[in-house]
């Protein structure tokens, strides 16, 4: 006579997936070259766009732990013009990250519609270029963006909104020592070289109303 089988007795395919161990994926190394992304920032009017192109990423040491950080690295060139890369670690779950980047030859005049939030005055020409380190904090965490090293403006020119008088210029400054933290705002510097700078005209400096 077969006795019977208790209730919570396990049949054996129950059996063999709980002694067999969690599924598991790592992959050594991912690459992408060649790619090209374009986007626009909607949050301003006009709406800013960007395009990266050419961009090449690789990322090492990718599992299913999505809390691990991945090292990368990353370059390419911003509106066929500015050039930079980045090295460090990204975490998944929560796109934190702590980079080592550069940057060359950025476009100011590209930042316009934000600084018409705040001023009168168009930034006609100017480049921005910079090296240090990058930190972007996880959801929740203040500031949520930061930064520490050095930067430069070359080719800086500021002129007024209305009447186009040149409200300041500049052949090149140079910070060093930068701090800069987003959200909450916070910059600083431990040295400001500027070389051939133009101060502000001797009319108000001009404010948004």
């Amino acid at each position: 006579m077969i006795p019977p089988v208790p209730a919570d007795a396990q049949t054996p395919r129950e059996a063999v997936a709980e002694a067999a161990p969690d599924w598991q994926m790592r992959l050594k190394t991912f690459t992408l070259t060649g790619a090209q992304i374009a986007f626009e920032d909607r949050s301003v009017t006009p709406a800013v766009p960007f395009r990266i192109a050419p961009l090449s990423v690789t990322a090492t040491g990718i599992d299913l732990d999505l809390t691990h950080p991945v090292p990368v690295q990353i370059a390419g060139r911003i509106d066929d013009s500015a050039d930079f890369t980045a090295a460090g670690s990204v975490t998944p779950e929560t796109l934190a990250a702590d980079l080592e980047v550069t940057l060359s030859g950025f476009a100011l005049p590209k930042l316009q519609p934000y600084l018409n939030q705040s001023m009168a005055a168009d930034v006609t020409s100017g480049t921005l270029s910079a090296k240090g380190r990058a930190v972007l904090a996880p959801e929740g965490a203040t500031p949520w963006l930061g930064y520490a090293g050095e930067a430069s403006v070359e080719g800086f020119r500021l002129v007024d909104q209305i009447d186009r008088e040149e409200l300041v210029r500049w052949q090149r400054t140079d910070l060093e020592g930068l701090e800069l933290g987003l959200g909450p705002d916070a910059v600083k510097a431990r040295r400001i070289t500027a070389r051939q700078p133009f101060p502000w005209s001797s009319r108000s400096r001009p404010t948004r109303p």
